[in-house]
């Protein structure tokens, strides 16, 4: 009895089999310069192959146009392979190297998500440093969750997670919701923004309470390091509830009169006594009004 892949390959003639070129981006390149998982590189190669329907001499072609770096000098100079099989357990002899466990545990514990970094692409690069050594399925999920920096209220629901295929769907589900979180606080920082004191026509004005100034404020004033600046005589260095300048008259004075100077009579007129100038040298003489009206 026939299996559906070889019912498959029976229609080989009447189906096109695709080339390397088809799927060139669909395969990965090998190098063992990093460390890579030879077996695994190997799995997802034949399982390309396989669907292509390539034959053993297509496999060891195409594959040597994947090696890189170590591989690729290896496979050149040392290996010598002239089948499919002899390339294949050549390289998985010479890049199978045996992960001390100690080493990838550390390198798990020391791996995180980057900022851009989606939620699954990360879960699948900390399974493949897995991969080096046996690691139960359980302590794999604690080491992905570890690695997600966030605050631990936000990866809550990833904890009860107790398998990958579990994971995988809660970290789509809180990739989500951190996304929702973060247009939520991009929307309440434009709100605060359009209500700042600074924005809008019916915001508060701005005023230096230092000079007075309202093209700027207190903590920027240019002549801050002069004192507050005193409103009554225009000076820095004092508040005008200080000021000592009497030098300066007011602008509108009525009915003071400071100490008589050299020059002055008292005179009575009626029964009203007064202080006059003697002999000012002017043809007019003024008075006070209260004066005048006293008289």
């Amino acid at each position: 009895m026939c299996s559906d892949r070889d019912k498959y390959r029976q229609k080989a003639g009447t189906v096109s089999v695709l080339s390397f070129k088809d799927v060139e981006d669909a395969l990965e390149l090998f190098s063992g310069d990093k460390g890579e998982n030879v077996k695994r590189w190997f799995e997802s190669f034949e399982e390309i192959a396989d669907t292509c329907m390539w034959s053993d001499g297509q496999k060891a072609v195409y594959a040597r146009k994947l090696l890189r770096g170590s591989a690729k000098i290896f496979a050149s100079f040392e290996c010598h392979a002239r089948t499919w099989h002899e390339l294949k357990n050549g390289l998985i002899r010479e890049f199978s190297r045996t992960s001390n466990s100690r080493q990838v545990h550390q390198k798990l514990r020391e791996t995180r998500k980057k900022s851009d970094e989606a939620c699954l692409a990360y879960m699948y690069r900390m399974l493949e440093i897995a991969s080096h050594a046996y690691i139960e399925e359980e302590v794999k999920v604690e080491y992905v969750i570890d690695g997600i920096t966030d605050e631990e209220v936000h990866k809550s629901m990833l904890y009860g997670a107790a398998s990958i295929k579990e994971l995988r769907k809660r970290l789509i589900a809180y990739e989500e919701q951190k996304s929702r979180r973060t247009k939520s606080v991009a929307k309440l920082a434009r709100v605060e923004r359009n209500n700042s004191p600074n924005q809008g026509g019916s915001a508060r004005k701005t005023r230096c309470y230092n000079c007075g100034d309202k093209a700027h404020v207190s903590a920027d004033c240019p002549n801050g390091s002069r004192g507050p600046k005193c409103f009554k005589c225009r000076e820095y260095g004092h508040l005008a509830s200080r000021c000592s300048d009497l030098g300066k008259s007011p602008k509108e004075v009525c009915n003071t009169q400071k100490s008589l100077r050299a020059g002055c009579k008292s005179v009575r007129i009626g029964n009203c006594e007064l202080s006059a100038l003697i002999d000012t040298g002017s043809q007019l003489a003024l008075m006070r009004a209260d004066q005048h009206a006293k008289i």
